[in-house]
């Protein structure tokens, strides 16, 4: 009998941890349960999925003592594997060509094992006084004393409920209103600035509202609330983060809520894998009206794309079209194609698309698109999905006339790829988007849409 399930896996050991354990997997809970231990793999090479996590595709990071192998809460028909102990490992090259995919039973070297230092799960009496927050911090409990939310690769790990915010006065104990992070002035408390889902720690948050990840809750003697001590910063155990949306604060600037909620008074929603609530929902495929900066646009591709739910996806798509705005090379072609505009006497504008033209009474809206040789299907339908919602929304507000011509133009020639998407180029010509690129600074395209380019060349 093998004496260890391994897991093919895109969550970070901060899930797994706040979790106790990882699911959801389709296997078998008794050959399961049998195991000694769980040893967490890193999975790369799913597009569909949200990596946190530094580590090679196939390398072995975390290993965990199995406590029970339970039903999972998140998906049904499948199983979550709890763990008590953990202990962080390296090993390379772990999850091997002939392991079932992604689930796979090994033995292991029970004695190398032994060798490791096994980190018992937090269990912090709720209750548990900390005299401030360094204390907290120096725990390993919360990573940055200076804010309200900690956050490690793009998740939530706690929050401190301090009354630091003039909104923050809604808490029942079992449920919380929490608000989020910036606009604040340190000196005297008032909001000054709107807060917004982009800010990289309330996104974190609502990274785990959106996975039912918890989060540890801890309460300030400050805050005004009968829940909160009398001194110091009381632990009160890990909540789920139920629901988020924005508002107007008192202040009279938007803020990020964020509903928190003991997990006994918490119901997770099997479809959407996040709250079911409207709020969330519009949050979720809204795109953000925040610039974005710093922010590699390869890491955050897998970092935000989700699997399976269609609006998760949305959101995804929408985040990273704002991402790829941010990048040098997306900005340069657009800079690139704009001066050939420009050569033309053609004044180009951007504000809610790429590029936009008008020649004659008649649009020429631009779709601009980065891509490498793993994404290049992918950047073309998503192109493509924008081009058809920017022409009926932008016609339907009277932005652009209702003769408009479409044009999804990539950042350099695609065509050496183009062989086994050829289907692609029949469903643009068939929905009559022109599909181009840039090349020597100069706009090519195919025979078939030679003729849609004339204007420019």
């Amino acid at each position: 009998m093998s004496n260890i399930v391994s897991v093919l896996t895109y969550k970070s050991s901060d899930e797994i941890i706040l979790k106790e354990g990882t699911d959801a997997w389709a296997l078998n809970p008794k050959h399961a349960a049998k195991c000694k231990y769980v040893i967490c793999v890193r999975n790369r090479h799913d597009v569909r999925k949200i990596w946190h996590g530094k580590e090679k595709h196939r390398e072995a990071f975390l290993i965990g003592k199995i406590k029970k192998v339970v039903k999972s809460q998140s998906m049904s028909g499948r199983f979550k594997i709890e763990i008590n102990e953990y202990a962080k490992i390296s090993i390379q090259e772990f999850w091997t060509k002939g392991d079932r995919n992604p689930v796979s039973y090994k033995d292991v070297d029970l004695n190398t094992v032994k060798n490791l230092k096994f980190i018992k799960i937090e269990k912090y009496n709720e209750g548990k006084i900390f005299n401030d927050r360094k204390e907290i911090t120096k725990e390993g409990l919360h990573n940055n004393p200076g804010f309200g939310i900690s956050q490690n690769q793009g998740i939530a790990t706690a929050v401190v409920l301090s009354g630091g915010y003039v909104d923050e006065t809604d808490d029942r104990g079992e449920e919380v209103v929490y608000i989020g992070q910036g606009g604040r002035d340190k000196k005297t408390g008032k909001q000054i600035a709107n807060q917004s889902f982009s800010n990289v720690w309330n996104k974190a948050l609502q990274f785990n509202c959106q996975w039912n990840i918890p989060v540890r809750v801890f309460r300030g003697s400050n805050l005004n609330s009968t829940y909160a001590p009398k001194n110091g910063y009381r632990y009160d155990g890990k909540y789920l983060v139920n629901d988020c949306w924005y508002s107007k604060g008192q202040d009279g600037f938007t803020i990020c809520n964020f509903k928190l909620v003991r997990p006994e008074n918490f119901v997770p929603n099997e479809k959407t894998r996040y709250s079911s609530t409207q709020h969330s929902k519009e949050i979720f495929n809204k795109p953000s009206t925040m610039q974005l900066t710093d922010i590699d646009l390869e890491k955050d591709l897998k970092k935000w794309t989700p699997k399976g739910n269609i609006d998760m996806q949305k959101n995804y798509q929408d985040k990273l079209e704002l991402l790829e705005k941010t990048t040098k090379k997306h900005e340069d072609t657009v800079k690139t194609i704009a001066k050939i505009f420009k050569e033309k006497n053609l004044k180009s504008r951007k504000a809610q698309f790429d590029l936009y033209v008008q020649l004659n009474g008649v649009g020429k809206l631009f779709e601009i698109k980065t891509w490498k040789p793993k994404n290049l299907k992918e950047q073309i339908r998503n192109g493509i999905i924008k081009l058809l919602e920017y022409k009926v929304r932008y016609q339907n507000e009277k932005i652009i006339p209702q003769h408009v011509e479409l044009y999804l133009a990539l950042s350099s020639n695609p065509m050496k790829l183009m062989d086994k998407y050829k289907y692609l180029l029949d469903l643009m010509d068939n929905l009559k988007i022109t599909f181009c690129w840039l090349e020597n600074k100069k706009i090519k395209t195919i025979k078939k849409f030679s003729s849609n380019i004339s204007w420019i060349n």
